[in-house]
């Protein structure tokens, strides 16, 4: 089973907290909204790690693929990129 999005995971549940707060009056709201803001900031960090790891990754091999596609022809060389990417990109579909 595929892992939770956690962005869509806080926007779907968590905002329904914030609306119920609401009925707390404006402190309760507040309240709520700054801990719906913090959820968010978290999931947007574990994103941006997924992208930094995915980056350090390519840019490690980057050198080495970039030589040996220097002079193939452009059909080759892009089989050899796509087989390099899956070695070290996730796929997400």
């Amino acid at each position: 089973m595929k892992e939770k999005d956690p962005v869509a995971w806080t926007k779907a549940e968590k905002t329904r907290e914030a609306l119920r707060a609401a009925t707390g009056g404006r402190e309760s709201l507040e309240t709520a909204l700054d801990r719906e803001r913090r959820r968010l900031m978290r999931a947007n960090e574990i994103r941006l790690e997924r992208y930094e790891r995915a980056a350090a990754g390519w840019a490690a091999i980057w050198p080495r693929v970039n030589r040996q596609n220097s002079n193939l022809p452009l059909s080759i060389s892009y089989r050899n990129l796509i087989a390099a990417a899956e070695g070290v990109l996730p796929y997400e579909p």
